[in-house]
């Protein structure tokens, strides 16, 4: 009989075959990789539009504290000139009219793209009786954003949709007579 062990006779290495377990953590990390991509892929498929919902609510908000500002300048200026609105024509400009009145030195940036109603120009903001419905000034938003922030003759703010916007333009002045 032989004294050698029976796992080294056909073996000249010495020892039984080993199996790799390489190869098997490989494809289990490559699993997990492909999992996690797909997951990211998806997670931002979905975030996607709730970042650019988020982008257009910010955009508006800003808007909207920013016409807040003018309004309550615009109201400050009509209780210093008796309720008038200030000319809306010739002359300076309404943001210069009512730059005293605005604690931000950003006036000009805050107020560009507004569209005014010249309407209002030199009326008596007591005499209106539809001023809630009467717009003062719209401002205008990036295309992208399918809303407009407006603010109405009584001061107060509203966003509005675009497709809102020309019923609230076609208000004209209700004055009342004495």
């Amino acid at each position: 009989m032989s004294t050698i062990p029976p796992f080294q006779m056909g073996d000249p290495q010495g020892g039984p075959p080993q199996k790799s377990t390489t190869n098997v953590w490989v494809w289990v990390l490559l699993g997990l990789a492909g999992t996690c991509v797909l997951c990211g892929a998806i997670g931002a498929a979905v975030l996607f539009p709730v970042f650019a919902q988020a982008r257009q609510s910010a955009k508006l908000s800003g808007s909207m504290s920013s016409a807040r500002s003018i309004a309550t300048a615009m109201s400050m200026y009509m209780s210093d000139f008796d309720g008038r609105f200030p000319p809306m024509d010739n002359g300076p400009s309404i943001v210069e009219k009512v730059k005293p009145y605005v604690k931000s030195s950003r006036l000009e940036t805050l107020a560009k793209g507004y569209e005014w109603n010249t309407a209002l120009s030199r009326l008596d903001s007591k005499k209106i009786e539809n001023g809630s419905e009467l717009w003062m000034f719209v401002a205008t938003q990036p295309p992208d954003v399918k809303k407009e922030v407006v603010a109405f003759a009584d001061t107060h703010i509203k966003i509005l949709k675009r497709e809102e916007i020309s019923a609230i333009t076609s208000v004209q002045p209700k004055i009342s007579r004495p």
